[in-house]
């Protein structure tokens, strides 16, 4: 990380626990992925049943194992996921770390390739800031909910999300604002010194 830059605003996506077999109603997959799991979980009741009847405790305890999984594996995952994923906005840069099946990323985006930053609230003023930039990024960030790569990168499920992204917004204006002015100093200084380079001479 860049340990010379000020910090102008840092955060993480905030918990929301969902039903972990919901992801299949919630991630664009297919219906026969989402008539499996009931059959599946129907398919494990009646294992266990006769694996009590039958005292299979090995088999019994093999299968709750296997309906916490289902039930609550990708929850898990996300738990670690979120845990492990920070934004943070600097006086030039965006940077994410994120998190994906057990490696960590960091990525860092100049803010001079920052077009837009656009907000995608939710009714719990939890929201996605997609950050719109010049050139596609050479990373993906994924959807918390479904797990899919995202179009543009992403600041997910931030809070307070309108807050957050206000804060982005006139930072990328300020940062704007500051470049040009620079950029106008330098071009006046630069013609500055070629007017008294042609008078000396």
């Amino acid at each position: 990380m860049l340990h010379h830059e000020e910090i102008i605003w840092e955060g993480k996506p905030k918990y929301k626990f969902r039903w972990a077999f919901l992801e299949i109603f919630g991630g664009g997959r297919s219906f026969l992925l989402m008539m499996l799991i009931p059959i599946l979980l129907v398919s494990i009741t009646f294992a266990l049943i006769w694996a009590h009847e039958h005292n299979e405790i090995l088999l019994a305890v093999l299968l709750y194992l296997l309906v916490v999984l289902i039930l609550f594996g990708t929850e898990i995952h996300k738990y670690i996921r979120r845990r492990h994923t920070h934004y943070k906005l600097t006086d030039n840069y965006v940077m994410i770390q994120d998190f994906w099946y057990g490696k960590k990323y960091q990525h860092i985006i100049h803010m001079g390739d920052v077009v837009k930053f656009y907000l995608e609230n939710y009714t719990d003023n939890c929201g996605v800031v997609h950050i719109f930039l010049k050139e596609r990024a050479p990373f993906v960030t994924r959807d918390f909910w479904s797990g899919t790569p995202r179009f543009h990168v992403t600041f997910e499920d931030v809070y307070p999300a309108d807050k957050v992204h206000l804060t982005l917004r006139m930072h990328l204006q300020d940062w704007k604002r500051r470049e040009g002015k620079r950029n106008r100093d330098s071009c006046l200084s630069a013609s500055g010194r070629s007017s008294t380079r042609r008078r000396d001479k």
